[in-house]
């Protein structure tokens, strides 16, 4: 008797989140996101976490930012700190 499963597997691909601000960090683990829509999710609150603490540290600079790249290397998507986060006077 052949025994079946009742949960369908979701396929994951690798995220890489490289920041170029002060500094450049490439990201050379990555993480696992079903999608890219999950991924950015993910790169924007990571993007306003860093833009935080900037803040906290007495300064911002809105043209820093986060690229999503995939395995390969190609960037899919660039978020930048002034796009993550709403500033008002």
């Amino acid at each position: 008797m052949r025994a079946f499963s009742f949960f369908k597997e979701t396929a994951y691909a690798s995220f890489f989140f490289n920041l170029y601000n002060d500094i450049t960090a490439i990201d050379d683990e990555g993480e696992e996101f079903p999608d890219l829509g999950a991924a950015r999710e993910h790169g924007i609150c990571e993007t306003r976490e860093m833009a935080a603490e900037s803040a906290r540290n007495g300064s911002n600079n809105l043209t820093h930012y986060i690229d999503i790249a995939d395995g390969c290397g190609e960037v899919l998507e660039r978020i930048r700190f002034g796009d993550a986060v709403e500033i008002q006077r």
